[in-house]
Protein backbone atom coordinates (compact mmCIF):
# COMPACT_ATOMS: atom_id res chain seq x y z
CA UNK A 1 0.00 0.00 0.00
CA UNK A 2 2.77 2.20 0.77
CA UNK A 3 4.53 1.74 -2.70
CA UNK A 4 1.32 2.20 -4.31
CA UNK A 5 0.49 5.64 -2.63
CA UNK A 6 4.24 6.56 -3.14
CA UNK A 7 4.05 5.97 -7.32
CA UNK A 8 0.32 7.63 -7.13
CA UNK A 9 1.54 10.20 -5.40
CA UNK A 10 4.89 10.59 -8.15
CA UNK A 11 2.63 10.50 -11.21
CA UNK A 12 0.74 13.21 -9.38
CA UNK A 13 3.59 15.27 -9.38
CA UNK A 14 5.35 14.81 -12.36
CA UNK A 15 1.65 15.48 -14.17
CA UNK A 16 2.01 18.89 -12.50
CA UNK A 17 5.64 19.40 -13.02
CA UNK A 18 6.06 18.09 -16.82
CA UNK A 19 2.47 16.69 -17.97
CA UNK A 20 0.73 19.87 -17.80
CA UNK A 21 2.99 22.03 -19.43
CA UNK A 22 3.52 19.20 -22.27
CA UNK A 23 -0.23 19.68 -23.06
CA UNK A 24 0.05 23.51 -22.73
CA UNK A 25 2.75 23.18 -25.54
CA UNK A 26 1.17 20.77 -27.48
CA UNK A 27 -2.20 23.03 -27.73
CA UNK A 28 -0.21 25.54 -28.74
CA UNK A 29 1.21 24.17 -31.92
CA UNK A 30 -2.17 23.05 -32.59
CA UNK A 31 -3.29 26.62 -33.00
CA UNK A 32 -1.14 28.00 -35.19
CA UNK A 33 -2.00 29.40 -38.15
CA UNK A 34 0.15 30.44 -40.46
CA UNK A 35 -1.26 33.39 -42.07
CA UNK A 36 -2.34 35.15 -38.49
CA UNK A 37 0.20 36.56 -35.69
CA UNK A 38 0.80 33.93 -33.96
CA UNK A 39 0.97 34.51 -29.86
CA UNK A 40 3.74 34.37 -27.26
CA UNK A 41 3.57 30.58 -25.95
CA UNK A 42 3.58 31.30 -21.74
CA UNK A 43 3.63 28.65 -19.43
CA UNK A 44 1.87 29.05 -15.79
CA UNK A 45 4.80 28.17 -13.79
CA UNK A 46 6.11 29.27 -10.54
CA UNK A 47 9.37 30.55 -10.45
CA UNK A 48 10.36 33.55 -8.87
CA UNK A 49 12.38 36.40 -10.85
CA UNK A 50 16.30 35.09 -9.31
CA UNK A 51 15.67 31.07 -10.24
CA UNK A 52 17.87 29.62 -13.08
CA UNK A 53 16.05 28.91 -16.28
CA UNK A 54 15.24 24.75 -17.04
CA UNK A 55 14.76 22.63 -19.50
CA UNK A 56 11.19 24.31 -20.08
CA UNK A 57 12.06 27.95 -19.93
CA UNK A 58 14.75 27.26 -22.70
CA UNK A 59 12.21 25.18 -24.71
CA UNK A 60 9.45 27.94 -24.59
CA UNK A 61 12.04 30.34 -25.42
CA UNK A 62 13.26 28.71 -28.48
CA UNK A 63 9.43 27.43 -29.58
CA UNK A 64 8.63 31.70 -29.50
CA UNK A 65 11.47 32.60 -31.20
CA UNK A 66 10.85 29.95 -34.06
CA UNK A 67 7.58 30.98 -34.46
CA UNK A 68 8.69 34.63 -34.54
CA UNK A 69 11.23 33.59 -37.48
CA UNK A 70 8.78 31.72 -39.09
CA UNK A 71 5.60 34.64 -38.92
CA UNK A 72 7.95 36.60 -40.19
CA UNK A 73 9.30 34.52 -43.01
CA UNK A 74 5.74 33.98 -44.18
CA UNK A 75 4.59 37.85 -44.56
CA UNK A 76 8.19 38.25 -46.51
CA UNK A 77 7.00 35.63 -49.17
CA UNK A 78 3.19 36.65 -49.03
CA UNK A 79 4.70 40.40 -49.77
CA UNK A 80 6.89 39.10 -52.47
CA UNK A 81 4.10 36.85 -53.95
CA UNK A 82 2.40 39.89 -54.04
CA UNK A 83 4.98 42.01 -55.66
CA UNK A 84 5.20 39.70 -58.42
CA UNK A 85 1.23 39.45 -58.84
CA UNK A 86 0.76 43.28 -58.68
CA UNK A 87 3.88 43.59 -61.98
CA UNK A 88 2.30 40.86 -63.68
CA UNK A 89 -1.03 42.72 -63.70
CA UNK A 90 0.77 45.75 -64.10
CA UNK A 91 2.56 44.43 -67.14
CA UNK A 92 2.10 44.67 -71.13
CA UNK A 93 2.39 40.85 -71.43
CA UNK A 94 1.14 38.10 -69.80
CA UNK A 95 2.99 36.04 -67.23
CA UNK A 96 2.43 32.33 -66.19
CA UNK A 97 3.28 29.73 -64.15
CA UNK A 98 3.21 25.97 -64.59
CA UNK A 99 3.61 23.35 -62.25
CA UNK A 100 6.10 20.05 -62.41
CA UNK A 101 3.93 18.25 -64.96
CA UNK A 102 4.33 21.84 -67.32
CA UNK A 103 0.57 22.33 -67.02
CA UNK A 104 -0.66 25.78 -66.73
CA UNK A 105 -1.49 26.63 -62.46
CA UNK A 106 -1.51 30.21 -63.01
CA UNK A 107 -1.90 33.20 -66.03
CA UNK A 108 -2.17 36.73 -65.29
CA UNK A 109 -5.13 39.13 -66.33
CA UNK A 110 -3.19 40.21 -69.33
CA UNK A 111 -3.77 36.40 -70.82
CA UNK A 112 -7.66 37.63 -71.32
CA UNK A 113 -6.89 40.87 -72.38
CA UNK A 114 -4.52 40.04 -75.12
CA UNK A 115 -5.78 36.63 -76.29
CA UNK A 116 -9.50 36.93 -76.14
CA UNK A 117 -9.78 33.60 -73.57
CA UNK A 118 -10.68 32.45 -70.49
CA UNK A 119 -7.44 32.13 -67.79
CA UNK A 120 -9.86 29.56 -66.46
CA UNK A 121 -9.95 27.41 -69.85
CA UNK A 122 -5.93 27.23 -70.27
CA UNK A 123 -5.26 26.82 -66.18
CA UNK A 124 -4.31 22.69 -65.99
CA UNK A 125 -3.54 22.26 -70.16
CA UNK A 126 -0.02 22.26 -71.41
CA UNK A 127 1.85 24.95 -73.72
CA UNK A 128 1.48 22.45 -76.53
CA UNK A 129 -2.39 22.13 -76.52
CA UNK A 130 -2.15 25.50 -77.72
CA UNK A 131 -0.56 25.81 -81.38
CA UNK A 132 -2.35 26.04 -84.17
CA UNK A 133 -1.98 23.19 -87.53
CA UNK A 134 0.21 25.81 -89.24
CA UNK A 135 2.83 25.37 -86.87
CA UNK A 136 5.88 23.33 -87.17
CA UNK A 137 5.07 19.86 -84.90
CA UNK A 138 9.07 19.72 -84.93
CA UNK A 139 9.74 23.05 -83.26
CA UNK A 140 7.27 21.94 -80.71
CA UNK A 141 8.72 18.84 -80.24
CA UNK A 142 11.54 20.71 -78.92
CA UNK A 143 10.27 23.48 -77.22
CA UNK A 144 8.32 20.58 -75.31
CA UNK A 145 12.21 18.92 -74.51
CA UNK A 146 13.79 22.30 -73.14
CA UNK A 147 10.95 22.46 -71.20
CA UNK A 148 10.88 18.48 -69.69
CA UNK A 149 14.83 19.03 -69.31
CA UNK A 150 13.94 22.54 -67.05
CA UNK A 151 16.04 24.80 -69.72
CA UNK A 152 15.31 28.55 -69.75
CA UNK A 153 14.07 29.38 -73.61
CA UNK A 154 14.11 32.84 -74.91
CA UNK A 155 11.81 33.85 -77.82
CA UNK A 156 9.90 30.73 -78.64
CA UNK A 157 7.10 31.44 -81.66
CA UNK A 158 3.96 30.24 -82.03
CA UNK A 159 0.35 31.29 -83.48
CA UNK A 160 -2.46 31.19 -80.92
CA UNK A 161 -5.80 31.42 -81.74
CA UNK A 162 -8.21 34.11 -80.10
CA UNK A 163 -11.53 33.80 -78.04
CA UNK A 164 -13.03 35.39 -81.57
CA UNK A 165 -10.96 33.09 -83.78
CA UNK A 166 -8.52 35.45 -84.90
CA UNK A 167 -4.92 34.48 -85.00
CA UNK A 168 -2.52 36.06 -82.45
CA UNK A 169 1.59 35.72 -83.06
CA UNK A 170 3.05 35.40 -79.71
CA UNK A 171 6.30 35.04 -78.77
CA UNK A 172 7.42 33.68 -74.96
CA UNK A 173 10.57 33.45 -72.75
CA UNK A 174 10.94 31.41 -69.39
CA UNK A 175 13.09 30.55 -66.80
CA UNK A 176 11.85 27.23 -65.20
CA UNK A 177 12.52 27.96 -61.21
CA UNK A 178 11.74 25.26 -58.71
Amino acid sequence: IKTTLVVVFMLIIIHQIVGQHLTKIARYFDSIQIDRPLKRLKLDRKNGANSTKDEFDLMVGAINDTSKRVTTAFAQIHNAEERTRDFAAASSDWFWEMDANLRYTYLSDRYEDISGNKIEDRVGTQRWEVFTSNDSTERWNDHKADLDARRPFRNFEYILTSGNGKKIFVSASGIPLF
